[in-house]
């Protein structure tokens, strides 16, 4: 078993994870249904009976460009983003990436000891922009048109990608194998996607020249949007007042989550309630293992989209067209003289292998250790993917509180620390609420809350405890002597 988790942490350690949802709060054994966004197995023998999420959020936002106090921008009475970022990557190609993730009304449900099952509604929407050139966001920034300030940039390869899709998920997990000292789990979420919009720029082998009155660009690139509007109109024009917003029922897709969870249990009986040795009733809001190996494959599947599709080419423009005109109307036609096409246009999902380790230091006190391999290709277009980081937590952890603290080095962001908590039906936190202290140069922010109604476990009675109350309960209005002995060693209330 050493030699496995020796195995485990290397993977963990070589293959930087990719920006995930609730960071912190996805170790939690109290996570209840949001168990089934990181691993559809976590709910079978879950230590949470019924779990039941009202409303939750996560965001997650990083880039290599900009270097800001995000804290003191959300929170400070002076918000302005010019004063409180630094441009760190003007020479460089940048990148950025930005995950919502809302859980609507969700539930899952115990049914025994070895099956489990959970409803699951979700909102979520990713956006990537790849090898952005710094020149020209500085370009932009310095508001370069109105100023007349000159641009060259050449061999441009660039591309941005957004994808915004509502989940309807049903999941089930089961205990594969028990031995006690060693437990096997599984589980499978069947999603039902529905996509909202959909957009996607590329640029290939650009470059751009500037003089005082005209830009020259050659080469070639595209624009491609869709979604829950009419995609068939062909003016060609996102969003406008002829557009249709009735919801386009081509905007589909099926998608597909697989998890396997291995424990290591040897002290198999901590859980057993000191009330009940006789029996073995364990109580089921305890955890027994001493290290936890997770295993998923999240996010199989793509939405199919009627797209419109617009190619652009190279062309020289006065700088008086680009910034008095309509873009729609007046620039983009330069650039797409053919017109819009339609076209059937498939997203695939950002999927991805998730790995997890969590280590039982003692008690109440664990360190989880999480990562993800993208399963996507950088040049895929059509397909978003995750931003790489690597994320250890350690947490304090009971049935009514946990409260964790997550170190997350991120490849583009920089390094976060951060915290969080649950308590009882509410839990908060963010992974770069202390970033600053740790580094300066922190280029990612986290935050996510949410509302649920857990109901746990009670601590198990005994069939002469259980006689004992009902017989009781029939004798509230006998008098002193129709009233019975509780049996010996009984404690009304129990543990737990």
């Amino acid at each position: 078993m050493r030699k496995l988790i020796a195995l485990f942490t290397t993977i963990l350690l070589h293959y930087v994870s990719y920006a995930q949802s609730y960071i912190g709060f996805d170790a939690d054994n109290f996570n209840g249904v949001h168990g089934v966004i990181f691993n559809p197995a976590n709910i079978a023998d879950s230590r949470t009976k019924v779990d039941i999420n009202l409303a939750s959020a996560s965001l997650f936002a990083l880039n290599n460009y900009y270097q800001i106090n995000y804290w003191e921008w959300l929170t400070g009475s002076d918000n302005d983003f010019d004063e409180l970022s630094t441009p760190k990557g003007i020479d460089q190609d940048n990148y950025g990436f930005v995950n919502a993730d809302v859980l609507g009304p969700s539930a899952m449900i115990t049914l025994n000891e070895k099956h489990s099952v959970a409803l699951t509604t979700r909102a979520r929407s990713i956006t990537n922009a790849n090898a952005i050139n710094g020149e020209i966001i500085d370009y932009v920034d310095n508001e370069g048109l109105d100023n007349n300030l000159p641009l060259f940039t050449s061999d441009i390869t660039s591309s941005a990608v957004s994808n915004n899709w509502i989940e309807l998920g049903a999941t089930y997990a089961r205990v594969l194998k028990n031995t006690r000292v060693r437990f096997m789990k599984a589980g499978v979420s069947l999603k039902y996607l529905f996509g909202i919009a959909s957009t996607n720029v590329t640029l290939d082998n650009v470059s751009a020249l500037g003089n005082t009155d005209d830009l020259f660009f050659i080469g070639t690139g595209g624009y491609t949007y869709s979604g829950s509007i009419d995609a068939g109109d062909l003016d060609g024009i996102p969003f406008s007042t002829g557009d249709d917003f009735d919801f386009n029922l081509k905007t589909r897709g099926v998608g597909l989550d697989l998890g396997f969870v291995y424990e290591y249990r040897p002290r198999h009986r901590s859980n057993v309630s000191r009330d009940h040795v006789r029996e073995q009733l364990v109580i089921r809001h305890i955890s027994t293992y001493k290290y936890k190996l997770g295993i998923s494959i999240l996010d199989i599947g793509a939405i199919t989209y009627a797209s419109v599709n617009k190619p652009y080419t190279g062309r020289t423009v006065s700088k008086d067209d680009l910034l008095n005109g309509e873009f729609f109307e007046d620039i983009e036609p330069l650039f797409n003289p053919e017109g819009p096409r339609i076209v059937d246009n498939k997203f695939t999902l950002p999927t991805r292998l998730r790995a997890e380790l969590d280590y039982k230091v003692k008690d109440k006190f664990y360190v989880n250790a999480v990562t993800n391999l993208t399963l996507i290709s950088r040049e895929n277009s059509q397909a978003n993917r995750y931003a790489s980081q690597f994320s250890i937590s350690p947490r304090y952890e009971t049935k009514w509180f946990s409260m964790y603290s997550p170190i997350t080095v991120s490849v583009y962001g920089g390094m976060q620390w951060g915290a969080g908590f649950r308590l009882g039906p509410l839990f908060m936190g963010s992974s770069s609420l202390f970033s600053r202290a740790i580094d300066s140069e922190t280029r990612a922010f986290d935050v996510y809350a949410g509302l649920k109604i857990p109901i746990y476990f009670k601590t198990p009675k005994t069939k002469e405890e259980e006689d004992h109350i009902e017989q009781k309960n029939r004798c509230k209005n006998c008098g002193r002597k129709g009233q019975l002995k509780s049996p010996k060693g009984y404690t009304e209330g129990g543990r737990g």
